[in-house]
């Protein structure tokens, strides 16, 4: 998809005006990337919508009472479900998904100036959800969301529990390494990853993997990424076995034999 601007009104027009405003005026080029981004947006929704029925299937489906992975999916739920509350869920008042977005950029909003969210997270959930007409602000005071919520299923010990972000794109909360250790074993053909580790938060960095599992459309996207990159065909260790080769130079070859070849 080819994009084109058009000046309208009266003044003077010129082929390439566009490209030489975008590249001489700073407010010209912000302008331009932001339309392209709504755009491009607009164009991926379907695909993004399908995506996080996925995403959310997967996590019920292997949680299915919500104590565990699929609190993931709180994010922006709790205090959306305070705004419905007091809304009485009139829809007709707001709905759910304009209830949730509005919770998902007040904690966002909180926990980057706590700094649990990466910094600048607020402004990418607040333009996101501006581009998709959803609203990020509430005309019901702090003080009664925050007695709703206090008496919400969200209270454990009398402590509110609420799902943040820490940054956008990091939905887990793992490592790369972790991510790997988790795909690796999503494979049918292996029982088990040996994991090695260098100091005591490593050991701890893998401990929380017990029980968890990629959904599958982690593992889709991870073997998309990976089908776009060539693979050695036959035994992985042929490359060992290759004269010349340089993984073969670094190798001790006929360890139970003796250097003379006896």
């Amino acid at each position: 998809m080819k994009h084109a601007y058009v000046f309208p009104g009266q003044g003077a027009q010129a082929v390439g005006m566009g490209k030489d405003l975008y590249d001489n005026v700073p407010e010209a080029k912000e302008l331009f990337e932001k339309a392209n981004s709504d755009i491009e947006l607009l164009r991926v929704l379907p695909e993004i919508i399908r995506r996080c029925c996925t995403i959310k299937a997967h996590y019920v489906e292997i949680d299915p009472t919500g104590k565990k992975e699929r609190r993931l999916l709180d994010f922006g739920h709790t205090i959306g479900g305070a705004i419905e509350r007091c809304c009485r869920y009139d829809d007709k008042t707001i709905t759910h998904g304009e209830a949730t977005a509005i919770g998902m950029y007040l904690v966002t909003k909180r926990a980057e100036l706590l700094g649990l969210t990466t910094r600048g997270a607020t402004s990418r959930l607040e333009y996101v959800l501006k581009s998709l007409s959803l609203p990020t602000e509430t005309h019901i005071a702090p003080e009664i969301l925050a007695a709703d919520m206090a008496k919400s299923k969200h209270v454990k010990e009398g402590k509110l529990q609420l799902a943040l972000m820490k940054e956008i794109g990091d939905p887990l909360g793992l490592s790369i390494a972790n991510v790997s250790t988790l795909w690796t074993l999503s494979r049918p053909e292996v029982a088990a990853a040996i994991i090695g580790t260098r100091s005591s938060r490593h050991v701890d960095g893998n401990a929380a993997l017990i029980g968890r599992t990629l959904p599958p459309e982690g593992v889709a996207r991870i073997d998309a990424f990976l089908a776009g990159f060539p693979t050695v065909d036959g035994d992985c260790f042929d490359l060992e076995r290759l004269d010349g080769s340089k993984h073969r130079a670094i190798m001790r070859m006929n360890l139970v034999n003796s250097v003379d070849g006896k």
